[in-house]
């Protein structure tokens, strides 16, 4: 008999459209516990959205707006932040970035999903005109298809990309590379309330990412705290990126609004706040 809040993480995965979706599907079910999957979550006493497009979802399927929180992720603004010019200039000596190149950094999983292929498509592209410029891809391949990966790697390797291109598997120290870094890149198909866009955003860096309802109703301003792209348009993210490497005054005026806006609206305190009063009035609730 205690109040359950239940939270949405990853829109076309938990949410109540999708869930319901898979429960009512006459094909066969990889996982057959589907249906038991959204009886469950329709007995929630609440719900915690992670970002607009889950609240989007929930409202679609006709649940109470009065069992909602709306509640993003929080970040620690002191690890994730701007590095002065000393700062970075070490750090990029300590990774073994060139100091004279503009960085393009990528961290997340070496999946399909994140698009990673478009951004190496795109990258070769941007090098036509920006020779100077590397990449830097940061993140797990263990656990993703291993022959997507692998083909990943066959691209870097096969293309004059070789010299270019850093794939560095997951790292412990991901603020350093941030800081480090001059432009973030997250070309996804589909996200949840994205830790890579936010940590980025924290550390005051110009993003280029997907224009997916995730990232553009609930983290970016567009043309003001990151540019958005159409999802797989390799066109547009290398215009995006050649665009940020020729002006290094966008690149500071979209970093600095980025960093701007997560201590506005993304801070632990502010985040914790919100789930304490989503806590109070489920207790409120339940007597």
């Amino acid at each position: 008999r205690k109040p359950v809040l239940l939270e949405m993480t990853l829109l076309g995965s938990d949410d109540p459209l999708t869930l319901n979706r898979r429960a009512n599907s006459s094909g066969s079910q990889m996982l057959p516990h589907r249906p038991l999957k959204y009886s469950l979550f329709l007995q929630a006493d609440g719900y915690v959205s992670k970002s607009r497009g889950l609240t989007l979802a929930y409202q679609r399927a006709g649940l109470s707006d009065s069992k909602l929180f709306e509640i993003p992720s929080g970040i620690d603004t002191e690890l994730f932040r701007p590095a002065a010019p000393a700062e970075k200039m070490n750090l990029r000596h300590k990774l073994g970035f060139d100091n004279e190149a503009i960085h393009i950094l990528f961290v997340g999983g070496i999946s399909d999903r994140k698009g990673v292929h478009l951004l190496i498509e795109a990258f070769q592209k941007v090098q036509t005109s920006h020779p100077e410029a590397r990449l830097t891809l940061v993140g797990p391949t263990k656990r993703f298809d291993q022959q997507y990966v692998q083909s990943i790697k066959n691209k870097i390797q096969a293309s004059s990309l070789k010299d270019k291109v850093s794939l560095i598997g997951p790292v412990a120290n991901v603020a350093d590379y941030l800081k480090a870094a001059d432009i973030f890149v997250l070309p996804s198909y589909h996200e949840g309330f994205s830790m890579a866009i936010l940590e980025a955003m924290s550390a005051g860096l110009p993003i280029v990412a997907s224009d997916i309802p995730e990232i553009a109703y609930s983290q970016i301003d567009p043309e003001v705290e990151g540019i958005l792209i159409p999802v797989a348009d390799v066109d547009s993210l290398t215009v995006q990126l050649s665009r940020l490497i020729n002006n290094k005054e966008l690149r500071k005026q979209i970093g600095q609004a980025a960093r701007k806006r997560v201590v506005r609206d993304f801070t632990h305190k502010i985040v914790d706040s919100l789930y304490l009063d989503a806590y109070r009035c489920l207790g409120e609730q339940s007597r």
